[in-house]
């Protein structure tokens, strides 16, 4: 896998925004921490250190331009410190990715901005790209999600009329979640505003957006933590009252991808105690989507939204 050409190309998959030039800089500033470190290997030690200042530009034009998408607010003013601490306390990270934020803030970027005294070696100066490459990876994501989530929602009220999935509050919530996924791949394919859909995050971002606005009365999260004897995180939770509804996501729609969701789906479910639970194979190909009830297990409900296979009698 090539970092810097999945960065590439997941910064090229963004719509045209203010958050581009930065991001483009950032783009830049790991190209160039790469050919010092390539400086490096043919002799240039000094290049190592080169490295780690390049990087640095890297990780704080990321969060920075993080930053600027989820607040819609111009970060130029603002010190390093002040747009990780937002990152921090808004939960904008899972654990794991959490840490390896701080780490690299801790081991690299800190120490480096204050000692002049830094040298590094060949195997630091690969950990440095290695680490901020990833970083940058998931904060793209991050980015991808919320333009994906703003421009959908931006399209569902321009096409409201259109958009009346929600006509029956008093339907068992599972149902209309079900039914407004199904109605979401037409709907993408003609909005306006829509790009196509690459990534897991772009997808992730345009479904809860169309969710929360055909939905109104119904409070859509992505990315909520699970705990049994491991943590897995919802990637799209779906709550009324005292109903929720767990939605697991695959890009595709093979029968392997799909007993693997199911899977997944039903470890949440037991581990959350839910009852209720979608899966949502969502394949760019196509905009006839049916929805599917699977044989019940153990308690729970799972139901599967994914392009129309035209069984007679399984379709509800």
């Amino acid at each position: 896998m090539d970092l810097l050409d999945l960065i590439r190309n997941q910064i090229k998959a963004l719509p045209d925004g203010d958050h581009l030039p930065g991001l483009q800089a950032v783009l830049h500033h790991i190209e160039v921490a790469y050919k010092h470190y390539a400086q490096g290997q043919l002799g240039n030690e000094d290049s190592f250190t080169d490295t780690i200042y390049r990087t640095n530009m890297a990780f704080e034009g990321a969060i920075k331009e993080t930053y600027r998408v989820l607040t819609g607010t111009n970060p130029s003013n603002l010190r390093p410190y002040d747009v990780e601490q937002y990152l921090e306390k808004n939960d904008v990270f899972r654990d794991r990715i959490l840490g390896q934020f701080s780490s690299y803030r801790t081991d690299w970027r800190n120490p480096s901005s204050h000692d002049y005294n830094l040298n590094l070696d060949e195997p630091e100066a690969f950990l440095a790209i290695i680490s901020v490459s990833a970083i940058v990876k998931l904060l793209v994501d991050e980015i991808a999600e919320r333009l994906s989530f703003v421009a959908v929602q931006k399209d569902v009220g321009i096409q409201a009329k259109s958009v009346a999935i929600d006509s029956d509050p008093t339907e068992p919530l599972v149902m209309r979640v079900a039914g407004a996924l199904a109605s979401f791949p037409k709907f993408y394919k003609e909005s306006p505003s829509a790009v196509p859909i690459e990534s897991e995050a772009q997808l992730l971002g345009a479904l809860s957006g169309f969710l929360a606005s055909a939905l109104p009365n119904v409070r859509i999260t992505t990315g909520r933590p699970i705990k049994g004897h491991k943590v897995r995180y919802v990637d799209i939770l779906a709550e009324s009252n005292d109903s929720r509804v767990i939605i697991e996501i695959k890009r595709g729609d093979s029968p392997s991808l799909m007993d693997r969701g199911v899977e997944q789906l039903t470890w949440c479910l037991d581990a959350a105690h839910g009852k209720h639970g979608i899966l949502f194979l969502y394949s760019p190909r196509s905009i006839d989507y049916g929805v599917t009830a699977l044989e019940p297990r153990t308690g729970i409900d799972i139901y599967v939204v994914r392009p129309n296979l035209r069984r007679p009698g399984q379709d509800i």
